[in-house]
């Protein structure tokens, strides 16, 4: 079944391919050819626009002053022809409206993309700085003796703009107080180009709106007003996990997970989540998490996650962690938490448990850039946590005294653990997901204080959080292929080397599945 599914990838993926046509692409420089390569293009012809960029391209990176002299067209491809100017060393000046010096530098290579550069800096500068309407005029050119050049450009900064509003067109389903937050875009602040520039992708991760069409700018008396056209989309949602693997005595093995999503409640890009997950026969977990960004409509947001985990009717792990986060941009930045970690230990045995209450102070540092929130096909995201603190040990009735007595009662702790995700397109439908995602914890730990691994959001092809390691490194491959906005196939490969005590190993899995954003929820099945 698994080779059928490989092959049937690489089938699709190979007619893909098809139809693209190789275009040679030649530089002559004085008569000389300087560089051939190849072009992949779906068109039998090289437009004109891929004229004016190669061209600006090849005289980027050339170390003189190069002049295009034609470019000839045929069935296999292009010829560009340029000659050498004569080398000369180039003096810019640049100085404000009123004549006064603003920087001068000389560049004797790299001319042209030294000057671009130099003159986009200052126009950007000035576009983030509440000028928007800025511009570099060529104030006079000077042919001196020994080849050398004199650039002189006057910086004009023209209107000083601030932001006035944001505009909602449709039906208000988060509050304008929280998108000028979001995006920066505040009020009585200073014009920035940058907060313009990422509006759209900004809003593009907010699950429970849509954009209709792109959003709209305007200028009034020094003034700019960004107008955003806004509909409902369905955020709410619950998903559902159906897991088989092979179980003892090779019997197949069902697992569960349910999650409920509550977003937006109080229209200000809210979170309520609800997750209960069945692992093995009679171990369960309970997740309750809530967060409130840009509490008070300042870069700070407010999080709490409550967990409860059973092992069977040996122990109960309850975890309580609380947090503000300091956005940088959007969703992005840096969560500064208290975590409590505490074991109740139901059955006593010999297996290394202990009663236990863990306090920690943490940072956990969040970037994600995926193209879209549900069913990314591109972009990475970066996750490191890092947490130090204490644990006190509790004796438990079941404790031999002759035990208790040789354990530490208190005892300093650190953890930390790092997460990257990775989509990389091959086509329009096809991309590679890697992942790496590591852990480590201080020596010492009882069995209940370790990292559970295995099952599907971990190491497939195992039960769920059979695994225990003191340390850990997974990595997975897959190849994805998908079919449409709520549809994606993949196979993948997954590998895992960890240490549990003295005990270490290197456990691999293999399979298939699917993720499907069926309106109510995302939907997961997966074989492995």
């Amino acid at each position: 079944m698994i080779r059928l599914v490989v092959l049937y990838f690489f089938i699709l993926l190979s007619i893909s391919l098809q139809g693209q046509h190789d275009k040679v692409i030649r530089t002559f420089i004085n008569g000389y050819e300087y560089k051939k390569a190849q072009l992949k293009t779906d068109s039998h012809f090289i437009h004109s626009d891929f004229i004016k960029s190669y061209s600006e391209m090849v005289m980027t990176r050339a170390n003189n002053v190069l002049c295009l002299d034609s470019v000839k067209n045929d069935s296999n491809g292009s010829s560009f022809y340029f000659h050498l100017l004569p080398k000369y060393s180039f003096l810019v000046l640049l100085k404000d409206s009123v004549n006064n010096s603003i920087e001068k530098q000389v560049f004797t290579t790299h001319y042209y993309s030294k000057i671009h550069r130099l003159l986009d800096k200052h126009i950007t500068q000035m576009e983030n700085s509440g000028f928007p309407f800025a511009e570099m005029v060529l104030d006079s050119i000077n042919i001196n003796a020994k080849d050398s050049v004199t650039l002189s450009y006057r910086l004009f900064k023209n209107v000083s703009i601030v932001y006035d509003s944001i505009d909602v067109i449709g039906k208000p389903m988060v509050s304008k107080n929280f998108l000028s937050a979001y995006t920066g875009i505040i009020a009585g602040n200073r014009y920035n180009e940058k907060n313009i520039k990422r509006f759209d992708r900004l809003m593009n991760d907010l699950v429970f709106v849509r954009q209709q069409k792109k959003s709209d700018l305007f200028f009034i008396d020094s003034k700019a007003k960004l107008r955003v056209y806004l509909e409902k989309q369905s955020a709410n949602n619950f998903s559902g996990l159906i897991g088989i693997a092979n179980g003892t005595n090779n019997q197949l093995q069902f697992t569960g997970d349910v999650t409920i999503n509550l977003k937006n409640i109080f229209k200000h890009a809210d979170m309520c989540d609800i997750s209960w997950k069945k692992i093995g026969e009679q171990s369960q977990r309970l997740d309750l998490a809530f967060s409130y960004p840009y509490l008070f409509n300042i870069a700070v947001g407010a999080s709490t996650r409550f967990n409860l985990y059973k092992q069977d009717s040996t122990y109960l792990n309850s975890q309580l962690k609380a947090g503000l986060m300091f956005y940088t941009q959007g969703f992005n930045g840096m969560l500064v938490y208290y975590e409590q970690r505490q074991t109740s230990v139901l059955k006593y045995t010999t297996s290394g448990l202990a009663a236990t209450n863990c306090q920690f102070a943490g940072l956990n540092f969040i970037n994600n850039r995926f193209n879209k929130p549900i069913l990314p096909e591109k972009g990475y995201s970066l996750s490191i946590d890092a947490a130090y603190g204490q644990r006190t040990l509790s004796k438990t009735p079941q404790m031999p005294d002759s035990i208790y007595s040789k354990l530490s009662k208190k005892v300093e702790q650190w953890r930390g653990n790092a997460s990257f995700i990775s989509l990389i397109p091959l086509t329009t439908s096809f991309f590679i997901k890697f992942k790496a995602e590591g852990g480590a914890i201080s020596p010492g730990q009882f069995k209940n204080e370790l990292f559970r691994l295995g099952g599907s959001q971990s190491i497939r092809g195992f039960d769920e959080e059979s695994i225990y390691a003191s340390s850990y490194l997974l990595t997975s491959a897959e190849l994805r292929l998908s079919l449409d906005n709520a549809t994606q196939w993949f196979v993948f490969f997954d590998k895992l080397m960890y240490k549990s005590f003295i005990y270490t190993d290197n456990p691999w899995g293999i399979g298939v599945g699917a993720e499907l954003n069926t309106g109510a929820g995302l939907f997961f099945i997966s074989y492995a």
